[in-house]
């Protein structure tokens, strides 16, 4: 589902109601006596609000009618709620301020609470100008919007931000996310979603080429060198790929890993089931999690790997925020945050849950 959505006005205006109000003549008396040769807009006077609009002609003809009364009805409830949400909203400041998705959350959070208010408005004039215009005239009392007051909270925004981010990740789309994740307190993930729509690399491009060398003797398609050259920000990739080998090695790593047994030996089934695919996700996951117990220097690169194979999900976020707490502890506290707020629309483990628990 995209987020990217303006405000329905349509529907929020549904909520506002229309009073056939005693002062009604009063106002329109005002509006002919000071208003009236006004362009349409709104206007401030004798403690009410006033909503001039108008609508031209659609096609020739002698004068405007029901439908360019619709189309100036149309034009009011856009400026009504405008007036709504500059005189009854207030948003307190927030956390998440610094991270384009906040714009985006904050559609999403008036939307909704715009359908909270009723202001009621009087229709004080519905009539044809020359040059086939139709003008209406409404009112609202300065009151009627002071009466009532929404506030949106941090507490509010929080949830949202956790529910926006799900959704993309789960559309994968990744320039979105790049675009609405980036932040100076957080660039780590906008980095590596932008590396998600640039695609692979292998350790047989010519730019490549001579400067790889495989770690060890198990490294055979120079796939963890690579990585680990391009400091793990570009997903490694091989010729030809055997997902059936990685999954056999994968298999035995695991084995080993599970009964805490001989890391050095989970190191070499890993990168052979990495070398024979380097696409495997899973391989990529064991090895940051590796790497975070017997060498923090490889941590962080294997850890941005398991993100690009898993195509930027959210449980490889956790991996990413182990990583950073020891090589960027600021940024691990902004991806924490971010964490805490996902982690209820995403299916994370029980393992991935504990991580984000501080």
């Amino acid at each position: 589902m995209q987020i990217t959505k303006p405000i329905n006005y349509l529907g929020t205006l549904l909520s506002l109601i229309a009073s056939s109000s005693v002062w009604g003549s009063d106002l329109l008396e005002h509006y002919r006596s000071e208003l009236i040769d006004n362009p349409a807009g709104v206007y401030e006077s004798i403690d009410h609000v006033f909503f001039i609009t108008e609508a031209e002609c659609i096609e020739e003809k002698r004068s405007a009618g029901s439908l360019e009364s619709k189309k100036a009805q149309a034009h009011f409830y856009q400026l009504l709620a405008q007036e709504v949400e500059k005189r009854v909203l207030s948003i307190e400041p927030s956390e998440w301020e610094s991270l384009p998705i906040f714009e985006e959350i904050q559609y999403r959070q008036k939307a909704q609470r715009l359908k909270q208010s009723r202001v009621h408005y009087q229709l004080l004039s519905d009539s044809n100008l020359d040059n086939c215009v139709r003008r209406q005239v409404r009112a609202s009392s300065i009151e009627a919007f002071n009466s009532q007051h929404i506030t949106i909270s941090n507490k509010d925004v929080a949830p949202l931000v956790g529910e926006a981010i799900a959704e993309l990740v789960a559309d994968k789309d990744y320039d979105k996310l790049a675009q609405q994740l980036n932040s100076p307190s957080l660039p780590e993930v906008s980095e590596l979603y932008r590396a998600l729509i640039q695609g692979e690399v292998t350790a047989s491009n010519n730019d490549l080429a001579d400067a790889v060398v495989g770690m060890d003797q198990y490294d055979i398609n120079g796939v963890l060198s690579t990585a680990k050259l391009l400091g793990g920000r570009t997903l490694a990739s091989s010729d030809k790929a055997n997902p059936q080998a990685s999954e056999h090695w994968l298999i035995k790593a695991e084995s080993l890993f599970e009964r805490g047994q001989s890391p050095v030996q989970i190191k070499r089934y890993l990168t052979l089931s990495l070398n024979a695919d380097p696409r495997n996700a899973n391989a990529w996951k064991t090895l940051s999690n590796l790497m975070r117990t017997i060498g923090q220097d490889d941590a962080l690169w294997t850890a941005r790997q398991y993100f690009l194979a898993s195509g930027g999900s959210l449980n490889a976020w956790v991996y990413l925020y182990s990583a950073l707490e020891v090589a960027h502890p600021d940024q691990a506290n902004q991806l924490l945050k971010l964490l805490k707020q996902v982690a209820n629309e995403w299916p994370l483990s029980h393992w991935e849950q504990n991580q984000i628990k501080g």
